[in-house]
């Protein structure tokens, strides 16, 4: 194993432990939270940009699904290049960290 494998899993590793970190905070705050949370922030002001609150998972669980795609794409494509692991496991790591930046936003929106 050599520093770039390294590096890749640290990749992985901290964008998992975002994940796992946004469902316990969503956890932590569930009661806290009101019945109906803004998350579509595309469509115009008003009740279409609430939704559920229980749709607030869906950040953190599609950034453990990149992770997954990311790990196995990384997998397939990445047999001759290093470089393509590197950057498919470095956008898991931003998609996590732009989730945990959304899920941040919506819950000192509300709370």
């Amino acid at each position: 194993m050599n520093a770039n494998d390294e590096s890749v899993k640290k990749y992985y590793v901290v964008a998992v432990v975002l994940a796992l970190a946004m469902f316990a905070i969503i956890g932590g705050l569930w009661s806290y939270l009101p019945q109906r949370i803004p998350i579509f922030f595309t469509y115009p002001w008003g009740e279409g940009r609430l939704a559920p609150k229980m749709m607030l998972f869906l950040l953190p669980a599609l950034s453990l699904i990149v992770v997954v795609v990311n790990k196995i794409v990384g997998r397939w494509l990445g047999k001759n290049s290093t470089l393509i692991i590197s950057v498919v496991a470095i956008i898991a790591l931003i998609v996590s960290i732009i989730q945990a930046i959304a899920i941040f936003g919506i819950i000192q929106s509300i709370l």
